[in-house]
């Protein structure tokens, strides 16, 4: 059930009924009008913040009938989210054998722009297509391919300012469910995630010129000196095995371990850090050197770490992850130049596979296994678990949850420890296909895909 590959000429929108095609203009790349983003925008991965949590207009939770997309859209294949600010969309697809990233717009559906990469990842469990969600950033996009190809286009034209790909750069196999990091912009910075056989692996480009600016100590690349010492364990790291160049490599029987989970840019105990859950555990990182602060394992068989890890205001921070590990909470402490952690608690109560968990008015709400849960941070309690949403994902705005299921419901429930409140539902996307990626929600504007279709819905009205 994965999706043609799409020829140009299939790309026309599928409006609404009750919208005329003439609504559709098309734009000319070059005049784009660009729009400083708000924080009403979502230019990155689950937002600006990554955390989920939508700032805009209340949302209707309740219709005499299901509401009508305002467009409907085929895409390719492929499990990213939307980058949206002001009436510019931008995704990633796969399209016959190259990842597509396109700009559409927002408003209408209608294709602006596209920047074409030699790439096909496929994975038999879920099948072909690119799943890391590009980012917005001023006037330009940061975008990242399965195959560990990073690239800046201009917002405008969607024209190539430059690339580099990772797995080449430092001799990494790739994931085994291809690369999946968010580049995360940071002022002059962009920050990806790499991996490396020990973790550790995140990389920071130039913003404007895509030169290396520094690279985590868990990545040896030809004429490249790691920066910082720390490692995952006490036991010094193995000298790389070389290829016939000299240049290091991990071994046949080595895996990249960048995990699925996105940096994030947080502050711990008044202290600016890079937020790093990668497949071998939860690190903080100092953004300006790539040095390694602190460190906690937590890892499963597979090194799939994804979801985002949530950060609270006294350092202690909640992670999650499945495959027989589950969740823990996490205390960072600081004394002067050091750094420690310790595992207040852990168990199996909130087995987060790859969706994000949300914090809500003091209690943790996420999928375990397909199942919604409550979760009590402060003891690792679970308050309940109801609600066979599958692998779905879940936004959080104006106290109300927005859970997009696997068979393309959504779901509007309200936050209560001690029971599943759901107010109500309707068909997002067809149950013909499953729906993995994250949504989007921007000024009340729900936009909604899979690997076959893309939708837009109004919330508010």
């Amino acid at each position: 059930s994965n999706a043609s590959p799409l020829a140009p000429s299939d790309k026309t929108p599928r409006p609404a009924p009750s919208t005329p095609d003439s609504t559709f203009v098309a734009a000319t790349p070059s005049a784009l009008t660009l729009t400083p983003a708000t924080p009403e925008d979502s230019p990155a991965y689950r937002g600006a913040n990554r955390d989920g949590i939508v700032i805009g207009p209340p949302i209707r939770t309740a219709w005499d009938s299901a509401p009508k997309p305002l467009w409907e859209q085929p895409v390719g294949g492929g499990y990213a989210s939307m980058a949206v600010v002001a009436d510019l969309l931008v995704t990633i697809e796969q399209r016959d054998n190259n990842e597509v990233v396109l700009c559409y717009q927002a408003s209408t559906g209608r294709e602006l722009w596209k920047y074409e990469h030699p790439a096909r990842f496929f994975q038999g469990m879920d099948g072909p297509g690119p799943r890391s969600t590009p980012t917005i950033d001023g006037a330009l996009v940061f975008a990242q391919g399965t195959d560990g190809e990073v690239m800046c286009l201009e917002l405008a034209t969607g024209h190539l300012k430059w690339s580099k790909n990772l797995l080449k750069m430092y001799h990494l196999p790739n994931n085994q469910w291809g690369m999946t990091c968010s580049p995360l912009v940071m002022g002059s910075h962009v920050i990806v995630n790499a991996g490396g056989r020990y973790g550790d692996g995140l990389v920071a480009f130039n913003r404007t010129l895509g030169d290396v600016v520094w690279a985590g100590a868990g990545l040896i690349a030809s004429g490249e000196t790691p920066v910082g010492d720390a490692k995952p364990d006490a036991a010094p790291t193995p000298p790389p095995a070389t290829d016939k160049d000299g240049h290091p490599v991990v071994p046949e029987s080595g895996q990249n371990r960048p995990g699925y989970s996105s940096p994030t840019l947080v502050t711990i105990h008044g202290v600016q850090q890079l937020l790093n859950f990668d497949g071998t555990g939860l690190r903080g990182v100092d953004p300006e050197t790539g040095k390694t602060l602190w460190f906690e394992k937590h890892e499963n068989g597979p090194s799939v770490n994804v979801a985002q890890p949530i950060v609270f205001d006294d350092g202690r921070i909640f992670i999650s992850c499945s495959y027989d590990v589950g969740c823990a909470m996490v205390q960072v402490s600081h004394a002067g130049d050091a750094w420690s952690t310790k595992k207040l608690w852990e168990n199996l109560n909130l087995r987060c596979k790859f969706t994000s968990p949300i914090l809500v008015d003091g209690y943790l709400y996420g999928l375990d296994e397909g199942i919604l849960v409550c979760l009590d941070p402060q003891t690792g309690d679970r308050k309940w678990k109801k609600g066979r949403y599958n692998h779905g994902q879940i936004m959080l705005t104006n106290g109300i949850l927005v859970v997009i299921t696997e068979n393309g419901r959504c779901v509007f429930v309200k936050p209560n420890p001690e029971k599943l409140e759901e107010l109500s539902e309707f068909p997002a996307l067809s149950s013909d296909y499953k729906t993995w990626n994250p949504p989007a929600l921007v000024r009340g504007k729900l936009y909604v895909r899979n690997h076959h279709d893309m939708a837009c819905y109004d919330l508010v009205k």
